[in-house]
């Protein structure tokens, strides 16, 4: 004897992992940018070619502690410019090596170069500044966990960003998308107007 099929309505237990599931791949962190080709530049193969090359070279040589401390603070900067023309920031793995080499006690002028490239990392070409403020949150911790002071020339570019940021707050013409705007035209009071001059016609 067969008894009839119940259908149950799934339970509060069940419901509860769906969404949570559904939170956890919403909420997640988004996946890094690929890898960059100079975006509106328009380089050619060659140059893009050339461009990765001198990028793990010159992040050998920044990386390097036997190298002389203004050859490292060198090749920071020019790999900073090699990730803007690659148009790469925020590919896997960029920032954490930036924060590897932030981990380690180095000069001022280094520490402010990397500190550059770390912030263009964690903004990883988004339009807004929330990774730049978290990287600062995470260097600060860095800092104490691993005794290694900020030096005064990277606080500079700590300011220079916040001083930016606060700035860009501030104008009214950067808001959000979602808001709406209202054009008032005052009324014009036709009836202060007079007629204009008949020209002069000489014969």
């Amino acid at each position: 004897m067969r008894f009839p099929t119940v259908h149950r309505p799934p339970s509060t237990v069940h419901c509860f992992v769906f969404v949570a599931v559904f939170l956890t791949a919403a909420l997640a962190a988004p996946a890094p940018p690929p890898d960059g080709d100079g975006g509106l530049a328009g380089l050619s193969a060659d140059d893009v070619a050339a461009l990765r090359d001198a990028r793990q070279a010159l992040e050998r040589i920044a990386a390097d502690e036997g190298q002389s401390d203004h050859l490292r603070r060198d090749a920071a900067i020019a790999l900073n410019r090699v990730h803007e023309a690659l148009n790469d920031w925020g590919t896997a793995g960029q920032l954490d090596w930036y924060l590897a080499q932030l981990s380690r006690s180095l000069p001022g002028w280094l520490q402010a170069a990397l500190a550059e490239g770390a912030q263009s990392a964690a903004k990883a070409r988004q339009p807004h500044f929330g990774g730049v403020r978290q990287f600062w949150r995470t260097f600060d911790a860095l800092a104490r966990e691993k005794r290694v002071g900020i030096s005064g020339e990277a606080e500079r570019v700590r300011k220079q960003f916040e001083a930016a940021a606060d700035h860009l707050s501030q104008q009214s013409w950067i808001s959000s998308p979602q808001r709406t705007f209202e054009v008032k035209i005052p009324p014009l009071d036709l009836r202060s107007l007079k007629p204009l001059p008949e020209p002069d016609r000489k014969k």
